[in-house]
């Protein structure tokens, strides 16, 4: 592989008398496998080819044929290359014995980062988009959960007693159920117990009231505990 550079020894003017020429000549050597590459240098003062030859000599052959070089207009350099390592879709060019080519190659690399990087900014803003929902919905349900725990505590410190007028017994799917009639400040109540087989009829029991722990139901559960 050689890198031909030109450069301008006589005026843009005389150069551009003979670029179609040249232009000819750069197809002509492409068509056949020689150029792989070629262009101006900027500021415009020459040019640069990327050429494929076996030897210095058959590049050197090439600069023979080269419009500006026949007629003067620019001097040449050429400069022997060995490409070891290439990116993908380049892999054409390196020199068999010699190269390496990269695995993964840095294009790969690039790309997964920058879907890396958007995954992680987009599940960080779900992420904190989740926390805000929660705090605004659970802040307030979790007050109003304080507030019942603690009634239901002091409900349970300061339990009114009652005197137990009836005991009922259901079993259903093998399981037996106990309801009690308690009489408690002078009123009749059909409650519920804890399954406790030792109460008995004109026991004495303290009766713990729960308050459901959601908001925007008001509901009531009456436990007979024995004393």
């Amino acid at each position: 592989m050689f890198i031909i550079l030109l450069t301008y020894i006589k005026p843009l003017s005389d150069v551009e008398r003979f670029i179609a020429e040249h232009r000819a000549f750069l197809q002509r050597y492409y068509s056949s496998g020689h150029f792989l590459l070629s262009g101006r240098k900027e500021p415009r003062t020459g040019g640069g080819s990327l050429a494929k030859a076996d030897t210095r000599a058959e590049a050197e052959g090439l600069v023979q044929h080269v419009p500006f070089y026949r007629e003067q207009i620019a001097r040449y350099e050429i400069i022997e290359f060995v490409p070891v390592m290439a990116a993908d879709g380049l892999e054409r060019l390196i020199t068999p014995e010699l190269g390496v080519r990269i695995a993964p190659s840095q294009q790969h690399k690039d790309v997964f980062m920058k879907y890396a990087i958007k995954y992680l900014i987009v599940t960080s803003v779900i992420f904190h988009l989740l926390l805000v929902a929660g705090l605004f919905w659970g802040l307030p349900y979790y007050s109003h959960m304080q507030d019942s725990v603690k009634r239901n505590v002091d409900s349970y410190q300061h339990a009114n007693s009652a005197v137990v007028k009836g005991i009922t017994e259901i079993s259903r799917d093998g399981l037996k159920y106990k309801g009690y009639l308690v009489n408690m400040d002078g009123h009749d109540l059909y409650v519920a117990g804890t399954g406790d087989q030792s109460i008995a009829l004109g026991e004495e029991v303290k009766i713990l009231i729960s308050v459901h722990p959601y908001k925007d139901i008001q509901s009531l559960t009456v436990i007979a505990l024995k004393k």
